[in-house]
C-alpha cells in the first residue's frame, strides 16, 4: 500500500523460503559468513556510497515504512568453530523466524517468534519483542534437550575428560535494557542438564555422571550482578576417586598438561578491568539436593589396593552464597559397600573454609575387613573381622583446628602379617587387647589439633598419628591402661610386693588383686602371668636371718610350727648369749668366736667381758650387748644359702599370687598362671616387687 499525502508505504508480508548458510569460525578465531543470501557474484568490491548534505530549509517530511510481517521459514544454519579440535559442529534445521510491525518509527515495537530444531538433537525456540533502536528488548527462551556433545572438544582443552553424553533443557525469561549507567539483563526461569556422562580420556572410565541436574528459580541481574537459584537438585551423580601407586590422584591427573590456551597461540594480554574488580559475581543457591549419589573410592599407593562404594548418598545443603560472611548448613547420609552407613552434617563458610567449619563424619557399621590395604600399609598387619563406629569432627576457626573424635571398633581382630615398610613397630595383638572392653568393643577418643595455615598440615595424618600415640601409650604402660579402666586412675598395678624373705602377701596388696581383676574381668582378651620375684641381697639377707634364729630356737629348746617364724632374738638374755656363742664355734670352729672377739674389741677399743658358763648357769647375762648383737649379724652374714632357697621363694610368692587372683569373683582362673621365677630388677621401698605380665589369650 502506498499513500503519496500521507507518505506511507505498507507492506503486508515479506517472506523467504529454503536457504540456508553456513558460519565458521576458523583456526584463527576470526568468523566466515558463507551462502548467506549472496548472489553467485559475491566477492566484488561494493559502490562507495557518499551522503550529500542539505539544507534546513531543504529537510522534507520522512516516509513511514510499515513492514506488518517478516517471515523466514525453513532455513538451514550451519555452525562450525575449527579453532578448536576436534571441530565443534551444529546444524540448525527448520529455522523459523516470524517478525511483525516492523517500522521506522522508532517506537512501535517489534515481535518476534522464533523456532528450531537441532540435527544433532533437540529444539529451541523464543519469543518476545525488541524496541526498533535495540535498546530494550524481552523474550520467553525454551530449549528443549539440546545436545552438548558436540562441545566435548572445549572440555578436552581443560580437563583430561571426554564429553560422552548429556543434552540442555531451559525455559527462561529474559529482559534487556540499554540504560544510561550500562545494559541491564535480568532472567528468570529453570535449567535442566540430563544424561550426563564425562570418561577420563586416558583410562575410558567413567569419572562423573548424573542422571539429572535441575536448577529452578534462577534470577539473575547484570546490573545488581547477583545470579540467585532457589534449588539446585543433582539426581544419581556418580564420581570416582582414585589414588595411583605413585600416591597422585586421577583428579590431579586430569589437569595435566592441560591450559585454556589453544595449542600454538600465545596467552593473550588481558588489561586490567576499568571496573571495580573486587565486586565478583554474587552467586547464592537456597538449597542444592543430591538424590541416590555414589563415589567410588579406591587406593592403589597401598600394599593392597582398596576400594569401597558409598552409595545411596541424599541430602542438602543449604544456604549457599558467595559472600564471605556466609554460612552453609549441610545434612548427607548414605551407605558404605553392603551394610555400613555415612552422615555428614555441620555449617561451613564455602570460601572461607579455613576460617569457619563444623562438620561432624560420622560412619556405622563399616565393615572392617575391606580396610586391610590401610592397616597392611601402616600396621603390617590385615584384618580378620570387626565393625568401624566413628565420629569424626572438622572444628576450624581462624584457621586453628580443634576437634575430638570418637572410635569405636566392634570384635575386632588382626589376621596375617604383611610386609610393609611403613608399618608402626608395636605390640598391636597386646595394644587391642588391652583396649577391647567386656563388650567387645574398643572405645577410642583421638583429639586432634592443628594449623591449617602449616605447609605440612594433613588431617588424616593427625587423627593416625593420635591413634599411634594411644596404641603406644598402651603398649609401653600397659598396668595405666589397665588401671585407668576401673575408675580412671592411671597407677600402675603390675607388681606386688613382699616383704623381704616372705611369701606371705600384706594386707595393701588385697586392694591391689581386686583392681587387677575387675580391670581383667572388663578386658577379656587378656591373660595375667605372675613372674615370681626376688632379691638377692634383701631376701638373702631375710632368708639368712630365719635360718640362723631357727637354730637359735633349737638349741633354747623352743618348738615351731612347720613354716612359724621364732622372731627376735632377746640378746640381753644369758641363754640367748650362751647359745650364740655355742653356735658361732660349731659353725665356724674351736678358735671362730676368740677370732670375732678380737676383730670386735680392735674396731670398737673397748674389752669386751663374755658370758662364761657359771653366769649362763645361774641366767646372769654379759653386759656387752652389743657384742652380740653383732655376733649375731657375723653369723647371718656366713650362713650358707643356696640360690635354690631364694627361688623356692619367689615361687611361692607367685603362686600366693596366683590363688589369691583366682579367688576373686567374676574372674576365670584359667586367664591367671604363674611363670618363670626372676631376680627383681630393683626393690620399692625396701619391699621386694613379684611382676605381673600381660598377654594376648
Amino acid at each position: 500500500q502506498l499513500d503519496l499525502e500521507k507518505q506511507e508505504i505498507t507492506l503486508q508480508q515479506v517472506a523467504l523460503k529454503g536457504g540456508g548458510a553456513k558460519i565458521l569460525r576458523d583456526a584463527n578465531g576470526a568468523i566466515h559468513l558463507a551462502e548467506v543470501f549472496a548472489p553467485k557474484g559475491q566477492g566484488k568490491a561494493p559502490e562507495k556510497i557518499t551522503a550529500t548534505g542539505t539544507d534546513k530549509k531543504d529537510e522534507v517530511k520522512p516516509w513511514h515504512l510499515t513492514l506488518k510481517t517478516f517471515a523466514l521459514q525453513g532455513f538451514h544454519l550451519a555452525l562450525g568453530d575449527r579453532s578448536v579440535s576436534p571441530e565443534i559442529a551444529y546444524e540448525l534445521e527448520d529455522l523459523n523466524i516470524a517478525l511483525k510491525d516492523i517500522t521506522n518509527d522508532d517506537k512501535t515495537p517489534i515481535s518476534f517468534n522464533a523456532g528450531l530444531k537441532v540435527k544433532q538433537g533437540g529444539t529451541a525456540s523464543a519469543s518476545g519483542n525488541v524496541s526498533p533502536g535495540g535498546d530494550r528488548a524481552d523474550a520467553k527462551v525454551q530449549i528443549t534437550r539440546i545436545n552438548l556433545k558436540p562441545l566435548h572438544s572445549v572440555i578436552g582443552q581443560i580437563v583430561a575428560l571426554r564429553l560422552e553424553s548429556a543434552d540442555l533443557s531451559t525455559q527462561l525469561q529474559v529482559d534487556y535494557h540499554q540504560g544510561k549507567a550500562g545494559p541491564s539483563v535480568k532472567a528468570t526461569g529453570g535449567l535442566g542438564v540430563s544424561g550426563l556422562l564425562l570418561n577420563e580420556v586416558k583410562t575410558g572410565k567413567r569419572f562423573l555422571s548424573w542422571k539429572m541436574l535441575n536448577a529452578e528459580g534462577i534470577n539473575f541481574g547484570l546490573e545488581s550482578n547477583k545470579l540467585s537459584i532457589k534449588e539446585v537438585r543433582i539426581v544419581e551423580p556418580g564420581t570416582k576417586i582414585e589414588i595411583f601407586k605413585d600416591r597422585t590422584t586421577n583428579v590431579a591427573a586430569l589437569f595435566q598438561g592441560k591450559s585454556t590456551v589453544p595449542a600454538g597461540k600465545k596467552s593473550p594480554k588481558t588489561a586490567k578491568p576499568k571496573r571495580d574488580a573486587a565486586k565478583p559475581l554474587l552467586v547464592t543457591v537456597d538449597r542444592l539436593r543430591i538424590d541416590k549419589g555414589i563415589v567410588n573410592f579406591s587406593d592403589l599407593s597401598l600394599v593392597i589396593p582398596f576400594a569401597t562404594r558409598i552409595h545411596n548418598f541424599d541430602g542438602a545443603a543449604i544456604g549457599i552464597s558467595m559472600a564471605p560472611s556466609s554460612r552453609t548448613t549441610l545434612k548427607f547420609e548414605g551407605r558404605v559397600d553392603d551394610y555400613g552407613q555415612v552422615n555428614v552434617d555441620g555449617s561451613l563458610s564455602p570460601l572461607q573454609h579455613k576460617t569457619f567449619s563444623d562438620i561432624k563424619v560420622v560412619f556405622r557399621n563399616v565393615a572392617m575387613p575391606s580396610l586391610s590395604p590401610y592397616s597392611g600399609t601402616f600396621a603390617g598387619r590385615k584384618i580378620r573381622s570387626g565393625k568401624l563406629n566413628m565420629d569424626l569432627e572438622y572444628k576450624v576457626e581462624n584457621s586453628r583446628l580443634k576437634s575430638g573424635n570418637k572410635i569405636v571398633l566392634e570384635q575386632f581382630t588382626l589376621g596375617e602379617r604383611i610386609e610393609s615398610p611403613d608399618a608402626v613397630s608395636l605390640p598391636l595383638d597386646l595394644a587391642i587387647a588391652l583396649l577391647t572392653d567386656s563388650q567387645g568393643k574398643i572405645n577410642a577418643s583421638v583429639p586432634v589439633e592443628g594449623d591449617l595455615a602449616h605447609p605440612e598440615f594433613g588431617y588424616s595424618k593427625l587423627i593416625w598419628q593420635a591413634i599411634v600415640n594411644l596404641i603406644t601409650k598402651a603398649v609401653t604402660a600397659p598396668f595405666r591402661a589397665l588401671a585407668s579402666v576401673i575408675g580412671g586412675s592411671e597407677e600402675d598395678i603390675g607388681a606386688v610386693l613382699f616383704e623381704p624373705g616372705s611369701d606371705a602377701i600384706p594386707p595393701p596388696e588385697h586392694e591391689r588383686f581386686k583392681k587387677v581383676a575387675q580391670a581383667l574381668i572388663q578386658r577379656p582378651k587378656i591373660k595375667l602371668t605372675v613372674l615370681g620375684g626376688y632379691d638377692l641381697k634383701l631376701d638373702g639377707g631375710a632368708l639368712r636371718s630365719l635360718q640362723v634364729r631357727r637354730a637359735l630356737a633349737q638349741k633354747l629348746d623352743v618348738r615351731l610350727q612347720p613354716g612359724e617364724d621364732p622372731g627376735p632374738v632377746a640378746f640381753s638374755s644369758a641363754k640367748s648369749q650362751r647359745a650364740l656363742e655355742d653356735l658361732a664355734t660349731e659353725r665356724g670352729g674351736r678358735n671362730a668366736l676368740d677370732d670375732f672377739q678380737a676383730n670386735y674389741e680392735k674396731a670398737s677399743g673397748k674389752r669386751v667381758k663374755r658370758i662364761g658358763a657359771i653366769s649362763a648357769f645361774l641366767g646372769r647375762a654379759s653386759e656387752d650387748q652389743d657384742f652380740y648383737e653383732q655376733l649375731f649379724e657375723h653369723l647371718v652374714d656366713i650362713a650358707p644359702l643356696p640360690e635354690a632357697d631364694l627361688k623356692a621363694l619367689a615361687d611361692r610368692r607367685s603362686k600366693a599370687v596366683v590363688k589369691e587372683l583366682a579367688s576373686q569373683p567374676g574372674l576365670d582362673r584359667a586367664r591367671v598362671a604363674a611363670g618363670k621365677i626372676e631376680p627383681a630388677s630393683e626393690a620399692s621401698e625396701g619391699n621386694v616387687p613379684t611382676k605381673l605380665d600381660l598377654g594376648v589369650r
